[in-house]
């Protein structure tokens, strides 16, 4: 897309002539969760943008065992590409919490998650992770 050798302010990065999806297996941006690849195959809609990750984990004490937690926040702005930017910008806001209720034989994880983004509806999820030790 330019004539210097090197990296360019305009490189579409992941997305290239060479393969017609990007850098994607499955619909999926392979390298990091916060480009978004475009639903047609076709490259990626969001290639530009800030993003910052925080998770701590740990174990909480409890009375009879204590209780293992994993959480991780993500904010984002999303600015799309150079030759399509997002306007406004997308602010995404991603959290997971996930604990262990039980550690016996089985063991029994609660998940939560949350995706907030100022330009489309808020979305909730929830997950049961269950494991048989044999």
């Amino acid at each position: 897309s330019h004539t210097t050798s090197g990296v360019h302010k305009y490189d579409r990065y992941f997305h290239h002539g060479l393969y017609r999806s990007g850098w994607t297996y499955e619909g999926r941006a392979i390298g990091s969760p916060f480009f978004t690849p475009d639903p047609d195959g076709e490259g990626f809609l969001n290639n530009k943008f800030r993003a910052h990750h925080i998770g701590i984990g740990g174990q909480w004490p409890n009375l009879v065992h204590t209780i293992p937690y994993k959480l991780l926040l993500s904010f984002a702005r999303n600015d799309g590409t150079y030759a399509l930017r997002y306007r406004p910008k997308q602010n995404v806001f991603y959290g997971l919490l996930d604990v262990g209720l039980l550690r016996t034989t089985i063991d029994l994880n609660v998940q939560a998650g949350v995706e907030l983004n100022n330009t489309a509806s808020p979305k909730f999820g929830a997950g049961v992770h269950l494991v048989y030790k044999l």
